[in-house]
């Protein structure tokens, strides 16, 4: 399909494939065509799992005290709508290639341990994209989107160090991870710069908790960074996510726990709390070392949960007692409350910071943000086309050029590999140039430089999943939102869940501890509104981001439960989902439906769980490890005859020049 689709193009654009082709493996020079007066900002991604929306402090909940983060939001942007996928797998997905998971089978349930699954090759990643840039990048945490065969993980899909796990959670103090199909296994790996290979790393988790571990890290990772060039760290927490069964629930200092939150009368929300604690004790660990590192001025700092908590649960027994109260819903629900999040970012490059961004932000959307945000200029008439880490100066029309590159990428490849070889890509950080994906950059309207020309259309239509297995399904336009449901296993994530957050037993908000906490005494320096009226913004702020929805409560009417037919929700009047409007706006309802159908011709069918009996640790050494051999496959002969192949035509092309 490939040659054909390559022999009807032009003899420029072969040429043009053929220089390229041959500069990726001849080139020696390693200089960049782009000039900037100002440094690549750092870019960290530090990634919360499970964390429901009302178990932070500048959401409103004085329960759990959160002073980092809250710290984090007050001095620089609150994603106010911020969306993600209902679960883990898809969500990390989404956020890694731009794109809905629908396009490319990873839409359903998180992966399950010895499953033959994880994003296709021929996906470009976020890191990926950041790395022609010129980014060092470095992922801690959690993976969970792929791991039976080499290429499929982190250090074969962008990140040139990885310290982490597979799989979807470990314990808290053993780095072992339980398994419905296995008994308790070591699941912990490292692979890093200053390693070869697969090193097991279990022996870092014993008798140590995980959220300190990873923390001390990214510390790490931070600490030892070259600071000539640009550092893309993506931290991905444990916490609070539970862990294994037995011991779901575990803190650093129980003691301590139980008292600092003794007004938690639920043994297991204290527990919680404990977890949470540590996670914002993490953040401001990481702002610590940034400032220490003379790195911060020059960082973006972006703090997320992958999806919304799940307070209860039955299918996984992963439940952690977080609250997305009042929001409906929890995690694997695609009502507000499973997949409206806790999102903000900071930057001294943003102009205005201490607001609220309104505009519907979804994780498909931080690839062209960063992207945008780590670029170093604009694509213009005469564009400079470079294949990392030459370049080529060439004479073409940029939008001539954007349409090559989406061709290529559209070729359905056996094996995807030979991409990599043929990938033109158009540097400068405009991404405006990326192509085939679905998100859109916000940068410009979230730093206050200008508004994004997809933003400054009316209503945007967001698709916030279609799961071909289980019937559900779920898109916005603007405010509105049209959803549909199925009796399934999950069906039960679909009800209001969670803690309220206030109450007479319970402390007031500390602001206080806010101001005083490691990111508020650093972070406080850089604000430009830093003065004796910060403490009443940051209250300001907090009272705008909390939903409040007086007519809500835990019993939901039948003309709402959207079984029989389709919901439409006023999200703006009614982020809580108390009420289905679609009788009311019954052309509305059918436009939206048919935006929702027009997505099916693209969905990727999601293959079959299936457990590997071959990915069993026993075969490991009782590690979970890559257990497809790729290098004595027909792959890896292709993948030769493919590497000769482009050899062959870099020759071709100097003689072509002689």
């Amino acid at each position: 399909m490939m040659v054909s689709r390559l022999q009807t193009r032009s003899l420029s654009l072969f040429t043009l494939t053929l220089a390229l082709s041959f500069q990726s493996i001849f080139c020696v020079t390693n200089d960049f065509f782009y000039q900037t007066s100002s440094k690549q900002p750092h870019i960290v991604l530090i990634l919360a799992d499970d964390l429901g929306w009302n178990d932070v402090g500048f959401h409103g909940s004085d329960e759990i005290s959160t002073p980092n983060i809250d710290a984090l939001a007050y001095n620089g942007v609150i994603l106010q709508r911020h969306y993600s996928m209902p679960t883990c797998t898809p969500s990390r997905a989404a956020l890694l290639t731009g794109r809905y998971p629908i396009r490319y089978g990873m839409q359903g349930t998180p992966i399950p341990a010895g499953s033959k699954l994880g994003i296709p090759l021929n996906e470009t990643l976020l890191p990926q994209y950041l790395k022609r840039l010129g980014y060092k990048t470095s992922l801690v945490g959690k993976w969970h989107v792929g791991c039976y065969r080499e290429d499929l993980l982190p250090n074969h899909r962008g990140f040139d160090s990885f310290f982490g796990y597979y799989n979807g959670y470990i314990g808290y103090y053993d780095g072992m991870h339980v398994d419905e199909s296995t008994s308790a296994f070591k699941v912990w790996h490292r692979r890093s710069g200053r390693t070869q290979g697969d090193s097991p790393a279990w022996h870092e988790l014993v008798g140590n908790y995980a959220t300190h571990v990873l923390t001390s890290e990214a510390t790490d990772v931070i600490a030892r960074h070259n600071q000539s060039e640009p550092l893309f760290l993506e931290v991905s927490h444990l916490a609070p996510h539970s862990g294994n069964r037995g011991a779901r629930l575990q803190v650093a200092n129980l003691e301590r726990t139980n008292h600092e939150f003794a007004y938690i009368q639920d043994n297991s929300r204290r527990l919680y709390a404990g977890m949470v604690k540590e996670l914002d004790n993490s953040v401001g660990d990481i702002i610590v070392a940034l400032d220490k590192a003379k790195m911060l001025e020059d960082s973006i700092i972006v703090f997320l949960s992958d999806n919304g908590a799940p307070t209860v649960e039955t299918v996984w027994s992963t439940a952690n007692s977080g609250s997305n109260w009042p929001l409906r819903g929890e995690k694997a629900s695609l009502h507000e409350g499973g997949i409206r999040t806790v999102g903000a970012i900071w930057s001294t490059r943003i102009a205005r910071s201490s607001k609220i961004y309104n505009e519907n932000f979804h994780l498909v959307d931080w690839l062209p943000t960063l992207y945008a945000a780590a670029g170093l200029g604009r694509v213009g008439p005469e564009t400079k086309i470079a294949f990392f880490p030459c370049t080529l100066v060439l004479t073409v029309e940029a939008n001539t050029a954007r349409s090559h590159i989406n061709s290529f990428r559209e070729v359905d490849y056996q094996n995807h590999r030979l991409m990599d070889f043929f990938s033109v890509f158009i540097m400068g950080g405009d991404a405006n140039n990326l192509t085939g994906i679905d998100g859109i950059n916000h940068w410009e309207s979230i730093s206050g430089l200008e508004q994004s020309q997809e933003l400054m259309k009316p209503n945007r239509t967001l698709l916030l999943n279609i799961d071909d297995k289980l019937g559900e399904s779920a898109l916005m336009y603007g405010k509105w939102k049209i959803m549909k449901h199925s009796a399934n296993i999950l069906s039960f994530a679909n009800a209001y869940f969670g803690y309220e957050g206030t109450g007479p037993n319970i402390p007031h908000y500390n602001l206080t501890s806010v101001l005083e906490s490691q990111a508020g005494k650093i972070l406080s320096k850089l604000n430009p509104d830093a003065g004796t009226k910060m403490a009443d913004t940051f209250l300001q702020l907090r009272t705008q981001s909390t939903i409040s929805c007086p007519n809500s409560n835990r019993t939901i009417n039948p003309d709402n439960e959207c079984y029989k037919s389709e919901c439409l929700y006023d999200l703006e009047t009614d982020p809580c989902e108390n009420e289905n409007v679609i009788d009311r706006f019954p052309e509305l309802g059918k436009s939206m439906k048919s935006m929702l159908e027009s997505f099916e011709p693209d969905i990727r069918r999601r293959p079959p769980y299936d457990f590997d009996e071959a990915s069993h640790p026993k075969h490991f050494n009782n590690y979970w490890a890559v257990w497809v051999d790729t290098k004595n496959s027909d792959n890896g002969s292709t993948n030769l005859s493919q590497n000769i192949l482009v050899v062959v035509l870099g020759v071709l092309c100097v003689l072509s020049y002689r």
